[in-house]
């Protein structure tokens, strides 16, 4: 890798800037491109990657193309300093790929090597440029949170209906002694069915993100909602950023779930002991802290953990069997589940596994691990900073997930 390859990455991507900056052609030739640039350049899939789970009405006030995020200061500057390891990554890339030319006698010419050159500057420029502006919006979401973090927003009421009692005593002692719990029949076989149709509907009709995407920001883009069939999101998990208020209308059921799961952090501060140092300390629900996630068939989730960072001291899940759909069992019987009892499930039938990791703090302490069956109307909770949380393989049946993360002092 030579100074010379070098400067001339440096020009290329230089060049490409300049282009995007002035709103031309991406390739001064007009040729197409390809790769992560070119779904870059579509704005599906530019919003999708640069802002995934984010909802339309936000959208609306980001910038909606390359040349709008360039023209951001912060990711011009940032992308004009990541130039010159832009250019020596790609110099050595295009090293190698000349080095496993010549081992297999290939002699790569001066035009191909201009091609290869190109597109291997354009992917490099995409990738960064998609970097910046995630680990930009991580830190926004961790600085906002401890702007924010202050004893005036602690989740306190005196109201009887936020109050009320949704957790036992034996969940509210297990989730301080364990640092997990699980709560059955939290809202209720009544409100599964509403709350599952209303689900059900939501990732039909709504924007959803894939999981993957959230922690792997240059994967193509992908056909969102579960009427997609016959591609990969039927084994790929999807979210999407859920407000009790903005879905009421539409999924009153949802909602109704959203405020159940929003009534946590005062009924645990209400009936935790401060004086015994059993109190989270807890915050009121913070936006953008509750998301709707749908799991396919085949679809699973890897160990993830909170950003215990940003505040956020409690996990907390609700889930919904899916019961529309049909299911093989005991052979190769296929069989419907009865849709009016959504929580009297065979129990022997185990449809996926929430995972739950000790996070290790030291070389000497064991890594704990936690196998938590998901069913129906389970409320599972859990300390961001002790767990981290995967679930394995949908076997059976699809389900949904409403997870709520609860901030704390």
């Amino acid at each position: 890798m030579s100074k010379k390859s070098i400067d001339e990455m440096r020009l290329l991507i230089q060049a490409l800037m300049r282009r995007i900056l002035d709103g031309e052609s991406l390739r001064s030739d007009g040729s197409p491109i390809q790769g992560t640039l070119q779904l870059l350049n579509d704005k599906g899939a530019f919003l999708e990657m640069i802002y995934p789970g984010t909802s339309l009405e936000t959208l609306q006030t980001l910038p909606q193309n390359l040349r709008q995020l360039l023209q951001w200061e912060f990711v011009q500057t940032s992308m004009r300093s990541a130039i010159p390891r832009m250019s020596e990554n790609s110099a050595q890339i295009l090293s190698g790929v000349k080095t496993k030319g010549r081992d297999r006698g290939d002699i790569m010419d001066e035009m191909t090597e201009k091609v290869i050159s190109q597109q291997i500057v354009e992917e490099t420029f995409a990738r960064e440029i998609v970097k910046i502006v995630r680990t930009m919006g991580e830190r926004a979401n961790i600085i906002h949170a401890r702007l924010t973090l202050n004893e005036a927003d602690r989740a306190t009421s005196t109201d009887s209906r936020i109050l009320d009692d949704q957790l036992d005593d034996d969940v509210l002692q297990r989730l301080v002694t364990d640092n997990y719990a699980v709560q059955d029949e939290f809202l209720g076989t009544d409100w599964c069915d509403l709350i599952q149709k209303d689900m059900e509907r939501f990732i039909q009709i709504e924007s959803m993100t894939p999981l993957e995407r959230l922690r792997n920001p240059v994967l193509p883009p992908t056909p969102i909602g579960i009427k997609a069939t016959g591609n990969s999101l039927e084994k790929e998990a999807c979210m999407s950023w859920v407000e009790a208020e903005t879905v009421r209308a539409q999924y009153p059921a949802l909602a109704e779930a959203i405020d159940s799961l929003h009534r946590l952090p005062y009924e645990l501060n209400a009936r935790m002991n401060e004086d015994e140092g059993t109190s989270f300390h807890l915050l009121q629900p913070a936006p953008g802290a509750t998301q709707l996630v749908y799991y396919p068939i085949g679809s699973c989730q890897p160990y993830f953990q909170s950003d215990s960072n940003a505040g956020i001291r409690v996990s907390s899940a609700y889930h919904i069997l899916n019961n529309a759909d049909t299911l093989t069992h005991e052979g190769d019987v296929s069989q419907s589940l009865d849709k009016t009892s959504n929580t009297d499930i065979n129990s022997s039938i185990i449809y996926s596994n929430i995972l739950l990791r000790k996070i290790q703090k030291s070389n000497i302490i064991e890594i704990e691990n936690k196998n938590i069956e998901v069913k129906s109307d389970r409320l599972l909770l859990y300390t961001s900073s002790e767990y981290a949380c995967a679930r394995s393989e949908v076997i059976q049946n699809t389900y949904f997930a409403l997870v709520f993360y609860i901030h704390g002092k």
